[in-house]
């Protein structure tokens, strides 16, 4: 958690100083893109699922190497859990579904590269949440769905830490790794979203 918090730190204070120093012809502009790709994403004490994300961005240019980006995403969270006994097995998924606002702060290290690391706050908007519990016993499986948004906090505060690449004009790839402080569920302590996302932007 500290580390994660010193990271965001430094790199906010690189990018105070690289504006201040270096206001050229890039200061002002802006670039608007597209991006989706797969979330890997867990709980505490919960194993990974795959979900989806969507959404889209807004970058603002401060300097040649420096930029704020925020954005407005669409993301599958949860966690999964498998329990066995003797000739029985439950698979618990948690399947939350949250609107997010990252706020980042990109620094571009080799201007004209393509490459850039970002990090910023995040803030987070629970739209949907249900859990699927699966039991296999053997010869035969029972299945139960049922909401449990009532369950679950409706705001969520974080962090993302991440990298991108602009592999050709308009195409590119993104690697990002979500961390929640807010606990998940109301009534349950130390369960926090956590989710590592893989995936492609457009640029426009």
């Amino acid at each position: 958690m500290k580390s994660i918090k010193h990271i965001v730190l430094t790199l906010c204070a690189l990018g105070f100083v690289a504006t201040a120093s270096a206001q050229g012809p890039f200061f002002g502009q802006f670039d608007y893109s597209a991006k989706a790709g797969i979330s890997i994403a867990k709980m505490c004490n919960t194993d990974s699922r795959l979900a989806f994300y969507v959404g889209g961005a807004a970058e603002y240019y401060l300097s040649e190497i420096l930029s704020l980006q925020p954005e407005l995403i669409i993301s599958g969270q949860g966690g999964r859990n498998k329990l066995k006994a003797e000739g029985a097995s439950t698979v618990t998924s948690t399947r939350l579904t949250y609107l997010d606002i990252p706020v980042l702060l990109k620094v571009a290290p080799i201007p004209g590269s393509g490459f850039s690391v970002e990090a910023g706050p995040m803030m987070g908007f629970c739209v949907g949440a249900k859990m699927k519990n699966k039991t296999n016993l053997g010869d035969s499986t029972n299945t139960i769905k049922e909401s449990v948004r009532d369950n679950v906090n409706t705001v969520e505060f974080g962090v993302s830490l991440g990298a991108s690449y602009v592999v050709k004009k308009n195409i590119g790839a993104q690697i990002r790794y979500n961390y929640g402080f807010t606990n998940v569920f109301k009534n349950v302590d130390n369960v926090a979203n956590q989710t590592v996302e893989i995936g492609a932007f457009y640029l426009f």
